[in-house]
């Protein structure tokens, strides 16, 4: 078994993932034990790797360990030329499974407390499932087309730019809003979300930045297109505006930061039509020590997400310095990212604002990343703080 599990790593990342766990806990021998380590090691070197290079990996561990070169490469000749890496999984799996079986029965019997024991067998369940994906078996061209037809699409706003994008973004997209810090991110969701229940669509917005009622109340704002203090005076009337405008369609969730299963569970429960997350470089994501790495992490979950419940996800997160004083934004501004950040969004709404812009309330909107559309200019708008209200181009 352990000459397949060694096997399975190296054909396939996604089982060296899947397989993680079990390896942590298992008694591997020397041999393999160090070409599992330089595996992980190479795969944590190219993100991008599905497989491993055996002829690469033996050369490494040769020059690592000179003097057993030759015993590594007849160990790794030895292993099967090929595995099917899901029945190994599902086997140490039940392994696993028996194993906490035997545990749960002899504290039993020993009258100890077998409560811990018996949740996690309770939640270990089987890895191999079947394919959760949508497959298409040569699609009719008037079904897709009818996917992205204007009467499918999502629509954002300001209007201007919702034009420019070619009138909405498709289901299983996904946005990313990003500026300084009282700049107008949140106000730039708030705008968007607005507009898109007043168009009929379901929201489900989650915050973990802010505080839920002052969220609440920017989001009936923008609906009532009025202040916060005549909503907190006229209750009833504001309340039954909003409603006429799309407020039952709203669902707020705050989160102290929040997780990937917590939102999974909160989109199979409400099934919205559009997820806003606000802000995801909050969210607890992983034990990874690189804060780009969660963030990085973060989005990909989010992205599998809007893919899985065909939804629209746009992602709030801050930019960095080099946004400061800044009007058009790159891809380069957004705070702790490299390439992995603008690799999982179709379109990136960058929100600069300048000393001479803020005193005139105005923000310059970039879209550094489109694949919606032609490429577009940036587009300078208006902003109404108090009702978190975006007009565009002024």
């Amino acid at each position: 078994m352990e000459k397949r599990i060694i096997k399975a790593c190296l054909q396939d990342r996604g089982l060296f993932e899947e397989l993680e766990p079990f390896i942590v806990d298992a008694d591997l021998q020397d041999y393999a034990k160090h070409v599992y380590m330089e595996t992980a090691d190479y795969y944590d070197v190219d993100k991008t790797a599905r497989s491993i290079d055996v002829a690469l990996l033996k050369e490494r561990i040769g020059r690592k360990f000179p003097k057993k070169a030759e015993a590594f490469n007849i160990y790794l000749d030895s292993l099967p030329d090929d595995v099917s890496g899901l029945n190994v999984l599902r086997e140490l799996n039940d392994l696993r499974r028996d194993k906490l079986g035997d545990e749960i029965a002899s504290s039993l019997l020993q009258k100890k407390d077998a409560t811990n024991l018996m949740e996690t067998y309770l939640t270990t369940t089987d890895l191999v499932t079947p394919v959760q994906g949508n497959i298409y078996e040569a699609p009719s061209l008037r079904s897709l087309v009818e996917s992205v037809s204007p009467g499918n699409l999502i629509p954002i706003y300001p209007t201007k730019l919702n034009e420019a994008i070619g009138g909405g973004v498709p289901r299983q997209s996904q946005i990313l809003v990003y500026a300084r810090p009282d700049v107008g991110k949140t106000t730039c969701a708030i705008n968007i979300v607005g507009g898109i229940l007043m168009n009929g669509f379901r929201v489900l917005y989650i915050g973990n930045e802010d505080a839920d009622d002052i969220m609440i109340l920017r989001v009936l704002s923008r609906l009532t297109e009025t202040n916060r203090h005549d909503i907190i005076r006229e209750p009833d009337r504001y309340e039954q505006l909003a409603r006429s405008r799309g407020y039952n369609n709203f669902i707020f969730v705050g989160l102290t930061p929040g997780t990937i299963p917590e939102i999974r569970t909160l989109v199979e429960k409400y099934r919205p039509d559009v997820m806003v997350i606000d802000q995801v470089k909050n969210l607890h994501v992983s034990k990874k020590d690189s804060t780009v790495e969660n963030l990085e992490e973060a989005v990909e979950h989010t992205r599998n997400i809007a893919k899985e419940f065909e939804l629209l996800s746009i992602v709030v997160t801050q930019a960095g310095e080099s946004a400061t004083n800044k009007l058009v934004l790159t891809k380069e501004d957004v705070y702790n990212s490299k390439t992995g950040i603008p690799g999982q969004m179709d379109l990136m709404i960058g929100i600069g604002q300048d000393a001479t812009h803020k005193d005139s309330s105005r923000i310059v909107l970039s879209t550094p990343k489109n694949k919606l559309s032609a490429p577009i200019g940036p587009i300078t708008c208006k902003v109404d703080y108090v009702t978190n209200t975006i007009y565009g181009p002024r």
